[in-house]
C-alpha cells in the first residue's frame, strides 16, 4: 500500500465536525471520495478496487466480499487505521470494521488468523490526538477483536487487553465525556471471565466502577457503570469475594435513588447474581444492612411491565427472608443502625431487648453507639434524630456506665443541640435523652 498523509486531502487536515452519539449507520452514509486518494498516489489500483467493490454496499454484498477475499480487506482496513490522521475517513473505516465485527462474529478470524498482531495497530492510534468519537470508535473495535480474540491469540490478547485496561482506568479519572467511552469498552471487554479478573486487579477496577455510580452522576454514566459490574457478577470468584467493597452498598444506593428503570433494572439484575455468595451469606447479609429489604419492599408496590425485574425480585426478596430468619434480634437492630436508615421499629422501644442485650453494644470498641452519635452530627432525616436520641437515651439507662460512656463519644453536646431542632419530633426525643442523662432514678420520667 502507497505511504499516506491523508490528511492532505480533506479539509487540509482538519476535520469536518461530526455530530455528537453518531450511530454507525450514520458515519457509514457518508461518502468518502476514494478516487482522490488513488489519484494523489495514496491508494493503488488493487486498493481502490477493493473498496469501490466494498463501500457503500448492502451488508450481504460486503460478507459475500469478506468470504472471498477477508486477507485482503484486512490487510487494507488495518493499514488505513493505522496510517490515516483525518478523523472523518478514520471513523468511516473503524465503522466499516465494527460493522464487520458486530454482524458476523465468525469474520473476526480473518483478523487473527493473520501472522502479524491484529491488536496492536488499535492500540498504538488509541494513544494519538483524536477526536472524542474516533476514539471510542477505536476502542470499541479493539475491545471487540479482544474479545473474539481471546481463545486463538490468547497471549497476544491478555497483552494488549492489559493496555486496554490501563487506557479505560486512565479515562475513568476524566471527565464526561471520556467516562463514557471507557465504560463502553468495558461492558465488551467484561464479557470474557480472564478479562473480568484482570480488570478486577487493574488498579482496583471493581472500586473505579463503584464511584461511577453515585447519585449525582449521569444516569448514562450509573447504568453503564451498573453494566460492567453486572457482567462481573457472573464470575464466582469475584462474586463470592466482593463484599469485602463496597459494591452492594452503592448499587443498593443507586437503584433507591436513581428513578431511571434501566438503572433499577441493572441494579437488581446484579444483586441477583451476587445473592447466597460470600461466605455465610455475607453478600446477603450486606444487603440487610444496607436496608435493601425496605427498598425491595417499596418496589414491589409499583407497577412494572418487565417480568425478568419482578423474578429478580421475588428472587432477591426470597433469599433475604432465608438469612433474616436466621438472624437475632440484636443482628437486626445492628444491620439498622449500621445502615443509618432509623426507624421506629419494634426493639427500639422494647425494654426486654435492652436489657438482653445492652452489654452487647460494648462490641468493636461501641461501634453501634459510635454511629449514633455520627447520625446526631450529620443527618438531615427528623425520623433517624429522634430514633438515635431514644436509642442513645436508652443505653444511658441501661448500661452502668452509659452516661460517662455517652459522654466521652460527645454525643451530649449534639443532644443538646437537637433540643433545638426545628422538628417536634426531634426536640421531644432529645429532650427526654438529656433528662437520662441528668437523672438518676428513670422511674420518675414517666410520672
Amino acid at each position: 500500500m502507497a505511504a499516506r498523509n491523508i490528511d492532505l486531502l480533506e479539509g487540509n487536515g482538519h476535520a469536518q465536525p461530526i455530530k455528537p452519539e453518531v450511530s454507525r449507520q450514520e458515519v457509514l452514509s457518508r461518502k468518502i471520495d476514494w478516487q482522490r486518494y488513488h489519484s494523489a498516489t495514496l491508494l493503488q489500483d488493487n486498493e481502490l478496487r477493493l473498496l469501490q467493490l466494498y463501500d457503500t454496499k448492502p451488508w450481504e454484498t460486503k460478507e459475500q466480499l469478506l468470504l472471498e477475499s477477508g486477507p485482503e480487506y484486512v490487510q487494507l482496513f488495518l493499514a488505513l487505521v493505522t496510517q490515516i490522521n483525518t478523523n472523518t475517513t478514520l471513523q468511516y473505516v473503524l465503522a466499516l470494521i465494527d460493522e464487520m465485527l458486530s454482524e458476523d462474529e465468525s469474520l473476526a478470524a480473518l483478523f487473527l488468523q493473520d501472522p502479524r498482531d491484529p491488536f496492536t495497530p488499535f492500540v498504538q492510534v488509541l494513544y494519538r490526538d483524536n477526536e472524542d468519537e474516533v476514539v471510542e470508535a477505536l476502542a470499541k473495535v479493539l475491545a471487540l477483536l479482544l474479545v473474539k480474540g481471546h481463545d486463538h491469540r490468547r497471549e497476544a490478547s491478555n497483552h494488549h487487553a492489559a493496555d486496554l485496561f490501563r487506557w479505560c482506568a486512565d479515562q475513568l479519572r476524566k471527565e464526561f465525556p471520556n467516562i463514557l467511552r471507557s465504560l463502553a469498552a468495558l461492558q465488551i471487554l467484561m464479557r470474557c471471565e480472564e478479562f473480568r479478573i484482570m480488570w478486577r486487579d487493574t488498579e482496583d477496577g471493581i472500586s473505579a466502577l463503584i464511584l461511577q455510580t453515585r447519585p449525582q452522576i449521569d444516569a448514562q454514566i450509573i447504568y453503564q457503570a451498573l453494566y460492567a459490574l453486572w457482567l462481573m457478577s457472573y464470575s464466582e470468584e469475584i462474586a463470592d469475594k466482593i463484599h469485602k467493597t463496597t459494591a452492594i452498598a452503592k448499587i443498593v444506593e443507586a437503584i433507591k435513588l436513581v428513578q431511571k428503570e434501566k438503572v433499577i433494572r441493572i441494579g437488581l439484575a446484579t444483586l441477583k447474581n451476587l445473592k447466597d455468595k460470600g461466605p455465610s451469606g455475607q453478600n446477603n447479609r450486606q444487603m440487610i444492612e444496607c436496608g435493601f429489604m425496605r427498598v425491595l419492599e417499596n418496589l414491589q408496590l409499583r407497577n412494572w411491565g418487565d417480568e425478568e425485574m419482578l423474578k429478580n425480585m421475588e428472587a432477591l426478596m426470597e433469599s433475604l427472608q432465608r438469612i433474616l430468619a436466621d438472624m437475632s434480634s440484636f443482628d437486626m437492630y445492628r444491620n439498622e443502625i449500621l445502615s443509618g436508615n432509623l426507624e421506629w421499629s419494634p426493639v427500639h422501644k422494647s425494654e426486654k431487648f435492652w436489657r438482653e442485650n445492652i452489654m452487647k453494644m460494648e462490641d468493636n470498641q461501641f461501634e453501634l453507639l459510635g454511629v449514633l452519635v455520627h447520625l446526631l452530627n450529620n443527618s438531615q432525616n427528623s425520623l433517624v434524630l429522634a430514633v438515635a436520641c431514644h436509642d442513645i437515651g436508652e443505653f444511658v439507662r441501661f448500661h452502668p456506665r452509659g452516661r460517662n460512656i455517652v459522654s466521652t463519644l460527645g454525643a451530649k453536646q449534639a443532644i443538646m443541640r437537637l433540643m433545638e431542632n426545628q422538628n417536634p419530633d426531634v426536640q421531644k426525643h432529645a429532650l427526654m435523652c438529656t433528662q437520662k442523662l441528668l437523672v438518676v432514678n428513670w422511674e420518675n420520667l414517666s410520672r
